[in-house]
């Protein structure tokens, strides 16, 4: 079953910029075609949120799965609100550019630092997730701590294990994922696209929602390569949807 998130929702609706409506429509098709509309993965926040609580407390994660409250019908129609939603896209390309150029000012700094921990020298990239990871783990659950007003959160995490929770899927995404884009921009890895890398915050999101299933498909081999490498994941990553195909033969 091919898992819909708002990532998706997302890229599909930049047709509403195209000249034609009708490629609008054609997104829609082709995503209720190839797609289980009826459910959408949580929304980022929400799905961190709540498995960060369902950990604290000793609980079950839940399904990270909720019935899909959106009006898809709606959300490609070339009629009503549509002015807004093509806002919507406007100010998503804007928060992508303010993005990268954050990550970009920041790289000599961060690569100062980064080599300062190690000696001067560059650090494989296990040594580095390594040595980081749970620092980030406890950035990310005094985040949420913060915004739910849970008090005590980041301590309940803390006495069942900072490590131990990076076995739950969606941590180990966000921050696995976060670490591996970090380390491949501070030390070159990353192609120079044609256009500019306006997709990567979108990817980082792409990734964690992925924690939700057990394939991860993309032609982006960037993105193959600073997800593939990240420990604890749940799923495969392919580079190509024929590999898809050739795994669900076998």
């Amino acid at each position: 079953m091919n898992l819909l998130s708002v990532m998706h929702l997302q890229e599909a609706s930049y047709a509403l910029r195209a000249l034609s409506p009708s490629v609008a429509q054609d997104e829609l098709r082709l995503l209720k075609d190839l797609m289980n509309t009826r459910e959408i993965i949580k929304f980022p926040s929400d799905l961190l949120k709540d498995d960060i609580t369902a950990y604290s407390e000793g609980h079950e994660l839940s399904c990270p799965l909720i019935a899909n409250p959106l009006n898809l019908d709606e959300l490609f129609s070339d009629k009503g609100d549509i002015a807004e939603r093509k806002k919507v896209l406007d100010d998503t390309d804007q928060s992508n550019a303010n993005f990268l150029t954050s990550t970009s000012n920041a790289k000599l700094n961060d690569l100062e630092c980064v080599l300062a921990e190690f000696g001067g020298k560059q650090p494989t990239f296990e040594e580095f997730y390594n040595k980081k990871i749970v620092e980030r783990v406890v950035g990310l659950v005094s985040r949420t701590e913060e915004e739910t007003g849970r008090k005590g959160l980041l301590d309940a995490c803390k006495s069942k294990g900072l490590e131990t929770m990076l076995q739950v899927p969606s941590v180990a995404l966000a921050e696995g994922t976060s670490l591996s884009y970090q380390y491949g921009r501070i030390f070159e890895e990353m192609s120079e696209k044609k256009r500019k890398r306006l997709g990567d915050p979108g990817d980082l999101n792409h990734a964690l929602l992925a924690s939700a299933a057990n394939v991860l498909v993309t032609h982006d081999q960037d993105f193959v390569s600073w997800v593939d490498r990240i420990p604890y994941k749940p799923f495969r990553v392919l580079d190509h949807v024929k590999k898809l195909i050739q795994s669900l033969e076998e």
